[in-house]
């Protein structure tokens, strides 16, 4: 079963060894390798709105998100898993849960 808790600061070193491996950062937007001071100081700046994916109760990756706009109607999303949890659709999973998460949200809105 796949879980989401917010990502906090204590994350960090399990964030970049998913983050720093070349097979994943070549697929990021800033493929630069970083080290656990220049993320903890992104993180203390930036007050990112990412989760960390769980599955049967371990961490197996993590969400990663970004308000596209000022108003906060275009929200881009990634999923990004550990080596040895790919292949399980345990991405696929996420992105569903982020997608039924999103429509309740909306759906509670118009109520």
């Amino acid at each position: 079963m796949i879980n989401l808790r917010k990502m906090s600061i204590d994350d960090a070193d399990f964030v970049l060894s998913i983050r720093n491996r070349l097979d994943t950062r070549s697929f990021l937007h800033n493929s630069q390798e970083f080290n656990r001071e220049q993320f903890i100081k992104w993180f203390a700046e930036n007050s990112p709105e990412w989760h960390i994916i769980q599955s049967d109760c371990v961490d197996v990756g993590y969400v990663r998100t970004k308000w596209m706009d000022h108003r906060k109607t275009n929200l881009q999303v990634g999923v990004d898993i550990a080596a040895g949890y790919r292949g399980k659709k345990i991405a696929y999973e996420t992105y569903k849960l982020i997608e039924k998460r999103c429509y309740d949200k909306m759906v509670s809105k118009m109520s």
